[in-house]
């Protein structure tokens, strides 16, 4: 649902809100297929992402265990904690809703740019680094562009992401892990991931951040360290 492999979006068959619910589950299935299949790579030294794809690092540490030796997630998690569902489910009730009382996508955008905003950073980021003036602009540097039937889709995924509820998920993971959140996230919840590294013995790196979500921007130095040593 990026809009660039098979999407809502571009889908000519199952166009917008025809095309099926998507998983991490699927996500992962893609990226495998395509090492694999396509390209011939059937070990990875590490999986590594961030945000969402740090999301997509815990699924394939437990669908594909044999996989890799080591694996990080920045900025991601296992599940959605509750703070996670009301941000997400409110996100996708704006654009249904707008949608039913005949706003335009571009309407929608505009508004969700700003609601992803409030959790992207903090209230002291945006007292320390942005003035009243500059705010028309990092709205704008920060609009929403993605096709909003796109975006549904990695909504319903997201909504439904909970690994950590599968009794066995723990059993499965074998490579070493490496997971990195910020305490100031409010866009992704730190606690699940602070339950995963505790269940999966992972080194856990927590930034002291006003950066929220982004923290790991701000903190860049550290990260680059750490993640240079855990795969050293």
């Amino acid at each position: 649902a990026n809009g660039v492999s098979t999407s809502p979006s571009n889908s000519a068959s199952q166009p917008g809100g025809q095309f099926p619910r998507i998983s991490f589950g699927d996500m992962v299935n893609s990226q495998h297929r395509l090492l694999v299949d396509v390209l011939g790579i059937d070990r990875a030294a590490v999986v590594l992402g961030i945000s969402m794809g740090g999301m997509q690092m815990f699924d394939w540490i437990g669908r594909y265990p044999g996989f890799m030796d080591k694996a990080v997630s920045i900025a991601g998690t296992p599940g959605m904690a509750s703070h996670d569902l009301l941000q997400w489910n409110l996100h996708k009730d704006l654009i249904l809703t707008m949608r039913e009382y005949g706003a335009s996508d571009e309407e929608i955008r505009d508004l969700l740019s700003r609601l992803n905003l409030l959790t992207l950073y903090t209230p002291d980021y945006f007292a320390a680094n942005v003035t009243r003036d500059a705010l028309p602009k990092v709205i704008s540097d920060a609009a929403v562009r993605a096709d909003l039937d796109d975006y549904v889709a990695q909504i319903d995924a997201l909504v439904e992401l909970d690994l950590l509820a599968d009794s066995a998920y723990a059993e499965h993971v074998q490579a070493k892990l490496l997971i990195i959140n910020t305490a100031s996230d409010h866009m992704v919840t730190p606690a699940p991931g602070r339950e995963a590294a505790e269940l999966l013995g992972a080194r856990y790196l927590e930034l002291d951040s006003i950066c929220g979500h982004i923290g790991f921007g701000c903190e860049v130095d550290t990260v680059t360290n750490h993640v240079r040593e855990f795969l050293e």
